[in-house]
């Protein structure tokens, strides 16, 4: 029997997504950062995917979640991040860069960053695959809120002794959050399940104005890098961000149906649009400057967005099909 989906959390990754390629990636890849006026709210965008993760984790026998994560994580990882570099080596041939080094870049990005040099977003998926199958064997010795510890020390120990090693450091970071979705938001462990909607939505908006106003912090969450605040605060910063926005979207979905909307489809269909869109973008770099010889950045970031926009939902129709869906994990 196949399992309905949980509308309102849909509708934030939904979202969640357009802010990750539109606000982030297209304005960073086009040097328009400065235009990025959302980062003061949608900062913990990250930070909700790793515990939505959290909410549907169920320990298991490890070999099972080991060939199930590796198909639903790896698989696509793979895939796309084979086909990134591609699409990026040939941008470094138009752009005239011989250099070896450039094309083996992906092996030492890989190991260090967690993430293939053609397709940056794919980090996320390798630090899924390893918090899922470390988390499910640590739980077995250890209870939870001694790993959850363990995964907010770790960052905060690297960033104050400057060691940069972004593939442990924001995989300590998402197992932080990961937990905090299994124990907070867990659909078998719901800790605030008796606790009534509103009250929970008036508590956490208090406390999280409360932060934004004497500590507003901000982490770079895949190189863990402090942005502004104070560090060991991001951690409760960006929880309460994320307690905020999935109360306020439940409480939403109730009233206004939000399944058919364009957002909650894209959330939907998310795999997709994380693993194609940084290719897309690359492709668009290589028309747009590589080809056609334009340097107007407002060009480019224009035409990115429109490729992804049209293209990506065209993607989904047909990496959907059942002969392909194997290439996102399904």
């Amino acid at each position: 029997m196949k399992k309905s989906r949980i509308v309102y959390l849909d509708f934030i990754a939904g979202l969640l997504i357009l802010y990750m390629i539109f606000p982030v990636h297209v304005l960073s890849q086009t040097g328009l950062e400065r235009y990025n006026y959302l980062s003061s709210v949608f900062f913990f965008f990250m930070a909700w995917f790793f515990y939505k993760a959290g909410m549907f984790f169920k320990p298991t026998d490890s070999k099972a979640i080991l060939k199930r994560t590796f198909k639903r994580l790896m698989v696509p990882f793979l895939i796309f991040s084979v086909i990134g570099d591609l699409v990026l080596d040939l941008h470094f041939y138009l752009t005239g860069i011989t250099s070896y080094k450039y094309y083996i870049a992906s092996l030492k990005s890989v190991l260090i960053e967690g993430n293939a040099v053609g397709n940056i977003p794919l980090w996320f998926l390798l630090s899924l695959f390893i918090i899922h199958n470390g988390f499910n064997f640590a739980k077995k010795y250890l209870h939870p809120y001694v790993i959850l510890a363990t995964a907010a020390v770790m960052p905060t120990c690297m960033h104050y002794a400057q060691i940069d090693i972004p593939v442990i450091s924001h995989t300590f970071a998402g197992l932080f959050f990961f937990i905090c979705g299994y124990v907070i938001g867990g659909y078998s462990t719901q800790l605030l399940k008796n606790v009534n909607e509103n009250l929970q939505l008036a508590v956490f908006a208090l406390l999280f104005i409360s932060i934004m106003i004497f500590n507003p912090v901000r982490v770079s969450f895949i190189d863990n890098d402090l942005i502004s605040g104070t560090y060991p605060c991001w951690f409760i910063s960006y929880l309460v961000a994320i307690l905020v926005a999935n109360n306020l979207a439940r409480i939403v979905s109730n009233k206004i149906p939000l399944q058919n909307s364009y957002i909650a489809r894209i959330g939907k269909n998310s795999m997709v649009w994380l693993v194609s869109h940084w290719i897309l973008l690359t492709m668009c770099r290589i028309v747009v400057d590589d080809i056609l010889g334009t340097s107007n950045s407002y060009i480019l970031a224009a035409v990115m967005a429109s490729v992804c926009i049209f293209i990506i939902p065209l993607l989904s129709r047909l990496l959907n099909k059942p002969d392909l869906s194997w290439t996102i994990g399904k």
